[in-house]
């Protein structure tokens, strides 16, 4: 037993050592690996480990705890321009801006910059935390530093760091692919601590490691005109007309309480000229059946309420026999779409798609790789309101969006814009012509309704496959199955079009709130992709938004072109790539629009509006003009004062036939407008300076999913309002030729559906005398209406005074010729002296009200004028008289 147990400790002890002795080895061993892993100048060894530990008091984990850095109080650090690209003769270039706050000043300090050559990304997940400043990994060795000299409160300046290509420190990165970069500053006193984390992104060049297959990639920019560009003019005949201003402000004059006004109806445009009014006064004086005196006296009375009353000049506008509307663009979006077409002729892989109607307006004579749907109407969100007659109550159908109406217009453009000269094969489909998505997502009702309008293609912009980043990426190709039949999808790549959109990936990626930032994240996230699935033949889209500058796309194209891992490929290429392969694809498709209720609610409100402003058209095509007066009229085309006037009419059979033309132009004016309007309504663009975060950002915080930090989208826009001119541009100088559009600005006006109603509406007016004085019972009150327009109409004329006293004429049919006036008498009745405000107003044939309410006040004093009333008077008087007589010459009686 003793010898058993002696060989039994024996053993313990042998294995003991032996573990200590492998122990040691695996020690010694690291030990050696990590100096030939981190083989960094041994002069900065312990300034390093000093300034890595100080990034971790400046980088706390902010998602956890919320926890703010004390010592970058007041302090910003903001990357302005970086070598997105390190190539082995590129060296490597850093601008950072320091910026401090108010009532704060910065002590002399260092910018330092740190990577870490060895690392590599292994997931999303992974570069995403690195980016929003929660992955704390280890970047110690030193690329460059700067020195910072005094700041004071309230200051900016910029510091550069500049590495040279053969710099000792560039050379230690040995792999190709993203790095993590670090800019530390701190402050000689170590007070202020402050850093950015971003991305170093090494090519392959110049280093020995194996070239792989570069990943294909598709950049789609759209040329599509911004919804508040578009106007409309209309050829018009405007005369200037001083009219009395002596109107009512009671409820009838509120379009709110009167459902068959327009919603603001425009009251400037009734009324008369002077020689109207004397001639109304004239006719008043005569018709209250008074002597000479009193005639003088009311015709004194009339001049002096006259210039009592408000007298205002108003333009009148009237609209020809052949009435046309010119659809053009402002010229800030001219300028926009300009320079966008010079930068596809400047990147010849960078792919467009032009709405037609746009390129059609802006007369820029360009060929785009595809066209869209008319104006980029967003049928998501026709197919989220799901109140399909509501929008055709307001003149708007598919039929304005379908593929017919887009090949349509591009059958009517120049030659040099049309892929083929084949009209036929757009509509067959040769021809590409997609559905782009403008702002709501496509979900399956917009997919169903885009198909239902001839489109077989569709452009996602963004929100497509909601699990999309949480696997490896794949061709953004999908085959959806619908009821309507099958329809493809072409998604975009969401982290690559929300960086290349000036969209930063997080909230907490500080360094992404600039330009440069977000390209250096956009470089390095498309050589993880393709370092995630190498030898995978992959075509990724980007989609630029309409609103992203032509600077920032043109950035963005130059640092792509620049990435040896990219191989950009055209549009075609893309289309014709295998669709993502999914079991059920049903669920890739959003489940809702992403468009918010206050967007649908605004939506839903113009509809409506633009809703009761048809109904008003459509009543005063079949209610108010008079097709049947102008069979009967005669032709005095050959008469001199009637072509003197412009009011020589036509034929009867000719002019019916243009009043049916004249009522459906105004219809399909008014229809093409509305249209337009609607596209201001269509919800918030995506791509928005104040929009929401991409989807992305959810696997590091779900939270975030709603929030973006972006300027760069407005900052066109604020140099091009600078512009009231387009510029010349390079490509103009190239032979290509841009029409630009003339308006004769005196014969044309701006107009919006609601001007456009309330100027026919108003081209019919009411002009009352200003004021009369009734001397008998009985008058004759003279209203004078004049009609504006070409054709004939026939309308009521209605007058109330709300008294018992005075009673006028309630309602009269009034027909009144083409661009004439009539004159109408309205009988008054008097019963005793007063004075009231009598109303005019007209209506039309089904008794609805369409005008402003017109007033003038009637003053009754009743004399006796007859034989038979002195004789009354006189008895009475006598009567008087003897009754006095009796009351004082009586005798008294004896038994008083």
């Amino acid at each position: 037993m003793k010898i058993a147990n002696n060989k039994t400790t024996s053993l313990k002890r042998f294995y003991n050592n032996a573990c200590i002795v492998i122990l040691c080895f695996a020690l010694c061993i690291a030990c050696v690996a990590s100096s030939l892993f981190f083989s960094f100048d041994s002069s900065n060894v312990a300034k390093a480990e000093e300034l890595h530990k100080k990034h971790l008091i400046a980088n706390p984990k902010r998602h956890a705890y919320k926890h703010v850095n004390p010592l970058s109080k007041g302090l910003s650090l903001k990357i302005t321009d970086s070598t997105a690209i390190v190539t082995d003769k590129s060296g490597y270039h850093l601008s950072i801006s320091i910026n401090t706050a108010k009532n704060q000043t910065l002590p002399e300090g260092t910018i330092s910059v740190f990577v870490n050559p060895y690392y590599t990304f292994t997931s999303r997940t992974d570069i995403q935390k690195w980016a929003e400043g929660e992955s704390h990994i280890p970047t110690r060795q030193l690329l460059g530093k700067s020195q910072v000299d005094t700041m004071a409160a309230k200051s900016n300046r910029i510091v550069n760091v500049d590495v040279p290509s053969d710099s000792p420190n560039l050379a230690t990165i040995k792999q190709w692919g993203p790095k993590p970069l670090l800019v530390l500053y701190t402050s000689t006193d170590e007070s202020h601590i402050i850093s950015v984390q971003t991305f170093l992104t090494r090519s392959n060049d110049g280093l020995s490691n194996t070239n792989t297959p570069p990943i294909g990639m598709t950049a789609i920019m759209p040329i599509l005109a911004n919804p508040d560009s578009w106007k409309t003019t209309i050829d018009t005949q405007q005369s200037d007309e001083i009219v009395n201003n002596n109107r009512p402000n009671n409820a009838q004059n509120d379009p709110k309480n009167n459902p068959k006004n327009s919603s603001k109806t425009n009251s400037q445009h009734s009324g008369e000229n002077s020689n109207d009014h004397e001639k109304t006064g004239d006719s008043a004086a005569q018709a209250n059946n008074s002597n000479n005196s009193n005639n003088t006296n009311n015709s004194n009375n009339t001049k002096k309420l006259n210039k009592k009353n408000t007298l205002k000049k108003e333009k009148i506008i009237s609209f020809p026999y052949n009435i046309r509307a010119k659809v053009s663009l402002n010229n800030n979006e001219l300028n926009r779409i300009t320079k966008q077409v010079d930068l596809a002729e400047k990147h010849n892989l960078l792919q467009t798609i032009a709405d037609p109607y746009t390129l059609k307006a802006a007369r820029i004579l360009y060929r785009p790789s595809a066209f869209m749907q008319k104006a980029g109407f967003d049928i998501s969100s026709y197919a989220d309101d799901s109140n399909f007659e509501l929008y055709k109550s307001a003149g708007i159908t598919p039929n304005e969006w379908s593929l017919k109406e887009t090949c349509s217009i591009y059958s009517s453009l120049e030659p040099s814009q049309k892929l083929s000269q084949n009209d036929s094969e757009c509509v067959n489909g040769k021809t590409p012509v997609f559905a782009w998505q403008t702002n709501g997502k496509w979900t399956l009702n917009a997919l169903v309704q885009a198909k239902n309008s001839g489109y077989n293609t569709v452009i996602a912009t963004h929100g497509f496959d909601p699990n999309a980043n949480r696997f490896a990426t794949n061709t953004g190709v999908y085959n959806i199955q619908t009821n309507s039949g099958e329809i493809n999808v072409l998604a975009s790549q969401n982290v690559l079009t929300h960086l290349a959109n000036g969209q930063a990936s997080s909230d907490y990626a500080s360094a992404e709130s600039t330009e440069a930032g977000r390209i250096s994240r956009l470089v390095a996230q498309s050589a993880f992709y393709q370092m995630e699935q190498p030898y995978a033949s992959r075509n990724l889209l980007i989609t630029f938004a309409t609103n992203t500058s032509a600077k920032s796309i043109d950035n963005v194209m130059n640092a792509l072109e620049k990435s040896p891992w990219i191989d950009l490929k055209n549009l075609q290429s893309l289309t014709s790539s295998e669709p993502f392969n999914n079991e059920n694809s049903r669920k890739v498709i959003p489940l809702n629009s992403g468009l918010s209720s206050e967007s649908a609610k605004s939506r839903n409100d113009k509809l409506r509006e633009l809703a009761k402003s048809r109904e008003n058209l459509i009543s005063f095509t079949n209610d108010i003009l008079d097709n049947n007066a102008i069979q009967k009229e005669k032709s005095d085309a050959g008469d001199a004062q009637s072509l003197a006037k412009q009011h020589a009419k036509m034929g009867a059979l000719s002019k019916t036939s243009n009043s049916k033309i004249w009522s459906k132009k105004l219809i399909d004016i008014f229809d093409s407008m509305a249209f337009k309007e609607i596209l201001h309504y269509d919800g918030k663009p995506y791509f928005d300076a104040k929009t929401h975060s991409s989807s992305f950002s959810s696997i590091a915080n779900q939270s975030n999913e709603e929030k973006t930090n972006s300027t760069q989208a407005n900052e066109e826009k604020t140099n091009t309002e600078k512009t009231n001119e387009p510029k010349s541009n390079a490509s103009q100088s190239k032979n290509k030729k841009t029409q630009q559009p003339t308006n004769n600005a005196s014969a044309t006006q701006k107009f919006t559906t609601q001007t456009l109603v309330n100027s026919l509406l108003s081209g019919i007016r009411i002009v009352p005398p200003p004021h009369i004085t009734v001397f008998s019972e009985t008058a004759s009150l003279p209203v004078t209406i004049s009609n504006a327009h070409p054709y004939p109409i026939r309308v009521y004329l209605t007058a109330t005074t709300k008294s018992m006293e005075i009673v006028l004429g309630r309602t009269q049919i009034v027909s009144i010729p083409a661009d004439s006036e009539i004159q109408v008498t309205l009988p008054v009745r008097v019963t005793t002296s007063a004075q009231v405000k009598a109303l005019f107003r007209l209506e039309d044939r089904q008794h609805h009200t369409f005008s402003t309410t017109n007033s003038t006040t009637i003053t009754s004093t009743l004399q006796i004028s007859d034989k038979s009333g002195t004789i009354i008077i006189i008895f009475a008087f006598a009567l008087g008289i003897w009754g006095l007589y009796r009351q004082f010459h009586r005798k008294k009686d004896p038994d008083e």
